[in-house]
C-alpha cells in the first residue's frame, strides 16, 4: 500500500532560520520558498538522499499551522507524508476499515503538485498521517 516515506513536515513559525540553518550551517540542498495559498501556508523542502524535509509557515491566522503554533509555541514535527500508488484505492480501503479522512476525502493538490488526503490522527496512533500520489 505504501511505496515510500515522502517527507516529514515541520511547523515553523518563520521559514528563514531553519533555511538558514538547514542550507548555511549544515549545506543541505534546500529549495526556495513557495507560497500555498489555498492551504495559508509557505514552505520548502530540505533534500536528502533517502527522504525529505518539508519546513512550513503560516501566512494566514487562520491556517492549519497557525492552529498548530498557537498549541506548539515552538513549532515541531506536524505530519509524516507517505507515498502511494493508486491514492484513490487507499482511501477507500483505509475508509473501509474505519479510518477518518479529514475534510471531504477528496484529494487536494499539494505542496508538491501531487494529489494528497490527510487521515485523521486520532486513528493513527495520534499521528497525522499525509498520503500522497505518486503521480
Amino acid at each position: 500500500m505504501i511505496l515510500k516515506i515522502s517527507h516529514i513536515a515541520i511547523a515553523v513559525k518563520d521559514l528563514n532560520q531553519p533555511v538558514n540553518f538547514y542550507k548555511n550551517i549544515l549545506k543541505c540542498d534546500v529549495t526556495k520558498p513557495h507560497k500555498y495559498p489555498n492551504h495559508g501556508i509557505e514552505c520548502c523542502f530540505v533534500h536528502f538522499q533517502n527522504i525529505n524535509i518539508e519546513l512550513m509557515s503560516p501566512i494566514t491566522p487562520n491556517s492549519p499551522i497557525s492552529f498548530f503554533l498557537k498549541k506548539n509555541y515552538y513549532g515541531g514535527i506536524h505530519h509524516i507524508c507517505f507515498t502511494v500508488e493508486n491514492l484513490l484505492s487507499v482511501r477507500d480501503k483505509l475508509i473501509s476499515k474505519g479510518i477518518e479522512v479529514i475534510g471531504d476525502g477528496v484529494p487536494q493538490i499539494g505542496s508538491r503538485d501531487k494529489k494528497i488526503i490527510f487521515l485523521r490522527p486520532k486513528f493513527c496512533q495520534g499521528t497525522l498521517i499525509e498520503l500522497e500520489s505518486d503521480k
